[in-house]
């Protein structure tokens, strides 16, 4: 029951990455994103091509481990629910990490986050029910989720300079 109550749901499987084609190599025939004044939208010609999401810390960040922070080395979006955030190159993204035994994320990417506002919660192994809030405040761009970790383990990364811009999605 515990497992059911803490599973990220269904909303956040949707959570999509793009990279521009020219930074990362991208095998087969990968779906495309185009972008058009404040729009985005799918097309197989477009710049940016799909790769996953758990691979995207890994490519274009540079951490900067003194300041909890990643410096992007490349364009990116992420496309989630009905919007699209570009992050463009050279921004600077606070991060954190959250892990637990057992953890719920309640916020989604594109979502603004405040100060010590409540952002996931989560069971420890003795059981013991814990309400999370976030150390920063900016626009969150990011959840990554641990996939070697023992435990539940996310690293949120959140603009706190407002570099990152939402795009409305069009279908």
């Amino acid at each position: 029951m515990w497992l059911t109550l803490l599973s990220r749901g269904e909303s956040d499987l949707a959570t999509r990455c793009f990279a521009e084609q020219f930074f990362h190599q991208i095998e087969g025939n990968a779906q495309g994103l185009e972008l058009k004044d404040e729009e985005c939208s799918f097309s197989k010609e477009g710049n940016f091509k799909e790769l996953p999401c758990e691979e995207v810390p890994h490519i274009f960040f540079e951490y900067i481990e003194k300041e909890n922070s990643a410096k992007v080395k490349a364009d990116f979006i992420v496309v989630v629910q009905d919007k699209c955030i570009l992050v463009p190159k050279g921004s600077l993204l606070k991060t954190f990490s959250i892990e637990y035994s057992m953890v719920r994320i309640r916020v989604t990417e594109g979502e603004p986050i405040e100060k010590w506002s409540e952002i996931a919660s989560s069971i420890s192994k003795k059981g013991i029910y814990r309400r999370l809030r976030s150390p920063i405040e900016g626009l969150l761009v990011l959840v990554y989720q641990d996939p070697l970790s023992k435990t539940d383990r996310y690293v949120l990364y959140v603009d706190t300079n407002n570099q990152a811009k939402v795009l409305r999605k069009n279908e």
